[in-house]
């Protein structure tokens, strides 16, 4: 049914879901394999949107028999212990969307959900009002880049470059002359900061914690350090000569402070010319705000179990509490336990398709 109200087109439907990140793709599917009708709203014009943010040079940290997304077969050509690169990896989403033709709206940012008198979701994009039973949202926790208080006075400072790693891609971006410091205590941080040793370029980093604690946070991608070292360890880094100077503190008057096993010490500012932050994500759940309960602090979702109190809602593609991170083969589990709760089925795997 479709009319128009207020200038925007309303049109009812059983599912809608939001973000079309490899949860929301692998739910769309498994919905359509059902028979559910369904659309995938995507606010930019790419599927997978937040692999284009990625650096040039990234690789999976997974190998391609660790991947797995209902109706598909990655290595059915190719060596299954590869790790795919940014770029295989968003033309595989792009095909995955394409043959299995998932019905995804693109250009659909969602304003808001909230619950209509009938007891029904209405999804509000910029242009229509779908109204539905169910909503998945797949949005995955990575929304607003988060910075130091003190990256703003870097950025001050006409002698200085300053970045989020979203926007890092290439070494191409600096000068064989420039100090870089690279700011960061996590996987992505460790991953910049080899892509830029490995150019050749002067690279120092301030992370706050030692190499046992990031290998001890992130085991999900650590697990097969045997087999590959795409991921590397700070101790990699600094057996290859990386100086590392622990938790950067504040800059001040000309001053960098640092802490390092619980002792403080200075570096001028003249030490860099390239400051880049791998500080991580705030999450934003705001167009939840009318329907379900958020964390005042951080505007994540207040969940059960791992699951929304409110029958009808799902949250697809936010991480274990365990692990910082979610991949895609946890986000294809959510998605199995969304879809058969939608359609009080077991979800049982097909022969996989090739794409």
């Amino acid at each position: 049914m479709y009319y128009l109200y207020q200038n925007k087109q309303w049109q009812s439907i059983h599912t809608v879901v939001i973000g079309s990140g490899p949860t929301g793709l692998a739910a769309s599917f498994l919905l359509k394999q059902q028979g559910v009708p369904h659309v995938l709203l995507e606010k930019t014009e790419h599927v997978a949107s937040s692999w284009y943010a990625l650096w040039d040079n990234y690789r999976l940290a997974m190998s391609l028999d660790e991947i797995d997304m209902p109706g598909a077969d990655f290595y059915q050509d190719s060596d299954k212990n590869i790790h795919p690169t940014r770029d295989q990896m968003i033309s595989f989403f792009k095909e995955y969307a394409r043959s299995n033709e998932l019905p995804i709206q693109y250009l659909s940012p969602v304003i808001r959900v909230q619950k209509n008198g009938l007891d029904k979701f209405e999804v509000e994009t910029l242009t229509s009002v779908y109204v539905c039973k169910n909503v998945i949202c797949c949005i995955g926790p990575r929304h607003e880049r988060k910075l130091p208080l003190d990256a703003a006075l870097l950025q001050q400072r006409e002698d200085i470059q300053v970045m989020h790693s979203q926007d890092y891609r290439s070494t191409a971006q600096f000068r064989s002359t420039d100090r870089i410091l690279v700011v960061g205590s996590g996987v992505t941080a460790l991953s910049i900061t080899q892509d830029i040793m490995s150019n050749g370029f002067k690279v120092e980093l301030a992370c706050g914690y030692t190499s046992e604690e990031i290998v001890l946070r992130n085991q999900h991608l650590y697990a097969k350090r045997k087999q590959s070292k795409i991921v590397p360890t700070l101790a990699d880094l600094e057996q290859q000569g990386l100086k590392n100077h622990g938790r950067f503190l504040s800059y001040d008057n000309q001053t960098l402070k640092f802490i390092q096993r619980k002792q403080e010490h200075s570096l001028s500012i003249k030490q860099y010319n390239v400051f880049i932050f791998a500080t991580g994500y705030t999450c934003s759940f705001e167009i939840l705000g009318n329907v379900l309960k958020l964390d005042k602090g951080t505007k994540a979702p207040l969940l059960k179990n791992g699951l929304s109190e409110i029958p009808g809602l799902y949250i697809g593609g936010i991480p274990p509490e365990d692990q910082p991170t979610v991949v895609i083969s946890d986000g294809t589990e959510n998605a199995k336990k969304i879809v058969a709760d939608i359609c009080k089925v077991k979800l049982v795997p097909k022969v996989p398709a090739k794409l």
